[in-house]
């Protein structure tokens, strides 16, 4: 779905090459909404690399997330926290806080927000060739955030964490023990969020493309792994 390039070299170092410091003027921006950029040298090396080996365990996935990402921005946050921010005016450009533990869950939590941001830029491609959105002001409740949120909003959410699902998935069985059990409960965490959508009020604010896309990413969440 909407990939902006069909062969991509994944090199070792793949990941660590599209770590960037961010230019002044994007700092400016992010900052406006509260967001901090770092320096590219304070992502660790280590949870690099292990997040690099994660995502590359998914040899497709990998593809797709270099497809997309050109750039990849550290973020500060608070500890226990992870935040994560893209934009469509920044069309291969994402935001991605450093975790404040550098193991494999630390790597994992890096892996998710590298994720989380490629797959709103991949829907976002995909929506410049065929719109899933029709109503572009209603809104709805979303599980991510405690207000209503656009269609669009709620849709994308949808999307990006159908994929996470199906990554943790097929993460979890080469996993072991304390990152085995995080991958686990991230499963849980996110169908228990899909199944609180009502797809019945988000299908009428999208295009029929977008409603059958909708009912099939729901339908594929909520089912037992």
């Amino acid at each position: 779905m909407g990939e902006r390039r069909l062969h991509v070299a994944l090199d070792r170092g793949w990941l660590s090459t599209r770590i960037v410091t961010s230019p002044v003027e994007i700092q400016r921006c992010v900052a406006a909404q509260g967001l901090v950029c770092l320096d590219k040298d304070r992502a660790p090396p280590g949870v690099v690399v292990r997040a690099e080996a994660w995502v590359g365990a998914l040899p497709t996935l990998s593809a797709v997330v270099a497809s997309v990402v050109d750039d990849l921005h550290l973020l500060e946050a608070s500890p226990g926290y992870d935040v994560s921010h893209s934009e469509p005016q920044w069309p291969a450009r994402i935001f991605v806080s450093i975790p404040d533990r550098s193991d494999d869950i630390g790597a994992l939590r890096f892996v998710e927000g590298i994720v989380h941001e490629a797959m709103h830029l991949q829907l976002t491609l995909f929506e410049n060739q065929q719109p899933i959105v029709a109503d572009l002001k209603g809104t709805m409740p979303s599980p991510w955030r405690s207000e209503d949120r656009p269609f669009g909003g709620v849709v994308h959410g949808l999307y990006v964490f159908t994929c996470l699902r199906s990554l943790f998935l097929q993460l979890a069985p080469i996993a072991s023990g304390a990152s085995q059990k995080h991958l686990e409960g991230r499963v849980r965490e996110i169908q228990a969020e899909i199944a609180s959508i009502d797809v019945a009020e988000l299908t009428p604010g999208l295009t029929s493309v977008g409603a059958d896309l909708a009912r099939g990413w729901h339908a594929r969440s909520v089912a037992p792994p």
